[in-house]
């Protein structure tokens, strides 16, 4: 029993274990998946119908307005909304500057 248990049953152990070894990582991240699906496929759902909505309603959140004013701004050298605004202004305060998304500091860095 011990010779069968050595000569067979070992080497199919020693694999089961290279094998979980080997794809740990996969194993975690497909559990994790599987346990948050519903709702990823939720979240989905409702970024699709909030996107359908502004678009058949035209309107943006303000969350969207960097991306507007990015693609707007786009690559001039004196953006029309500054010119629009006619205020210029010699100091700024930007409070929690680490929180200041590329979107953000190319309008700004732009005046």
């Amino acid at each position: 029993m011990l010779e069968l248990a050595e000569n067979q049953l070992r080497p199919i152990l020693l694999d089961m274990v290279k094998y979980d070894a080997d794809h740990r990582v996969e194993y975690l991240t497909a559990k994790q998946i599987l346990r948050n699906f519903y709702a990823f496929g939720l979240i989905t759902d409702i970024t699709q119908k909030l996107n359908a909505y502004k678009r058949e309603n035209n309107v943006m959140l303000l969350s969207d307005a960097p991306k507007f004013l990015n693609g707007v701004i786009n690559e001039s050298d004196t953006p029309f909304i500054y010119e629009k605004v006619g205020s210029y202004f010699r100091n700024y305060l930007i409070d929690e500057f680490q929180d200041t998304s590329g979107f953000q500091w190319k309008i700004f860095s732009l005046y």
